[in-house]
This record gives C-alpha cells, structure tokens and sequence, in this order.
C-alpha cells in the first residue's frame, strides 16, 4: 500500500522530471535533438512503468509525462539555442489506444501547435494490444503533424511487418546493435540492410547506445547518419 500511495502522489502532484540525451548527425557531429527520459526518486523508470499499470495509472503517468515534456521543450531550444530539434517524446501503445486519448491529443495540439512539427512520439512496449486500433491511433497522430518512431527495433516488440504497416519516420535500433559492434560483421551487415531499407523508404535509422570511440567510428564507416549514446551525450537534467 505504501507504493501504491507514493505512486499516486508522484502521478497527481506531478512528482517526476525529465532528462534529455542528445541524438547525434554523425556527418557534422551536430545535435538534431534529443529523447526526454522520465526520471523520479521513487526508482527505475521500469520499476515506476511497471508500478503504474499493475494499478491502472499508466495511461494518467504517460500523458503527465507527455504534457511536461511539451512544456519543458522551450528549456531544450535555449540550451542548445535552436528552435527546429527534433523531440523525442516516448508514449506506451496502451496510451494510445485508450479512448481519451484522442482528447487528449487534440488539447496538446490546441497548446503546443507551433512544436508539432518537431516532436517525434517514440513508441515502445512489448505487451500485446489492439494492433489494427494502434495503425488508427498513429494515422491520428500523422494528421496532426506529429512524427512517428519505432524503438528497440530488433529487440522488442515491432516486427517487420510493424514497420512497414506503421510507416514511422523514424528506426530507433536497439542498442544490440552497437555493443561490440566493430567486432561483429553480421551487426555491421544487418545495419547495412536496414540502412537501406530506411533509405529507400525515407525512413531515418537511429543507432542507439554508442559507448564508445570504436563503435562510433565503425557506425559511420558503415554510413550511419544518427546516432544516441553514452558516449555521444549523458542524459542531463533539463532544468
């Protein structure tokens, strides 16, 4: 019980905060913006997540989640004193399929109209759900000028058939990939492939969870043109 009222206070008095990690152009080592990171004292953003649907208060944390994020982008734009980065806000399939959440949507489209065109929602979740509402929910976010990723691509839950059916703006690869990954030839392969997928599909791949110098050199080498990591930026407090 104490969980679950530290849980409620957290969720009702906006008891969280968020941290931004750069994502990287590794053709002029220039930031196009970054991932917001739910942080809170109360422990891991999994343990927090896992907490929050086992008592049906995920959908409440991730549009909270959402709406902070949006209202904290200002602090993003000053910091790196651009106005056009890319914002990666990531939201739980479930969160989309709830039936308020077209209400939702249209009232942060109502506020934030002006930063639609550079907020990319990051999908990732691995439990089942209502695939053909999730296609509807995505066309929605689409018609609202909201961009579309993929993440954990090649580890969770989005298959190949995901990928062509959601037709996302952007691959988040997961960070599988680049663990070791100027040791292995068939990661650098299989990146190749999807690069060209992305390529001949105006998809953008994102390679996540570059640690170290190797394995950046060998992302560009292999023609990698974005990329989130350790090594490239810590997550950071925004505010």
């Amino acid at each position: 019980m104490k969980t679950k009222s530290l849980l409620n206070n957290l969720i009702d008095q906006n008891q969280f905060e968020h941290y931004f990690q750069p994502i990287y152009n590794l053709n002029d080592n220039s930031s196009i913006g970054g991932e917001f990171l739910l942080r809170t004292n109360m422990g891991s953003p999994d343990f927090i997540f896992s907490e929050a649907k086992k008592t049906n208060r995920l959908y409440d944390l991730d549009t909270k989640s959402i709406h902070k994020a949006l209202t904290s982008s200002h602090f993003i734009n000053r910091r790196f004193m651009k106005k056009e980065l890319k914002l990666f806000i990531n939201v739980f399939p479930s969160t989309l399929i709830n039936k308020t959440f077209p209400t939702f949507l249209n009232d942060i489209f109502t506020k934030f109209k002006e930063s639609c065109q550079h907020i990319i929602f990051e999908i990732n979740e691995t439990d089942t759900f209502d695939l053909n509402l999730l296609f509807e929910r995505v066309k929605l976010l689409k018609e609202y000028g909201f961009s579309i990723a993929l993440d954990d691509v090649g580890k969770g839950w989005p298959s190949m058939q995901s990928i062509i059916e959601f037709e996302p703006n952007y691959i988040k690869l997961d960070r599988y990939f680049s663990k070791n990954l100027e040791k292995s030839v068939n990661k650098q392969d299989m990146i190749k492939s999807v690069l060209s997928y992305c390529d001949n599909t105006n998809v953008n791949l994102v390679l996540e969870g570059i640690e170290n110098e190797e394995s950046l050199n060998t992302a560009r080498d292999i023609g990698v043109r974005m990329a989130q990591g350790y090594y490239l930026g810590m997550p950071e407090k925004i505010n």
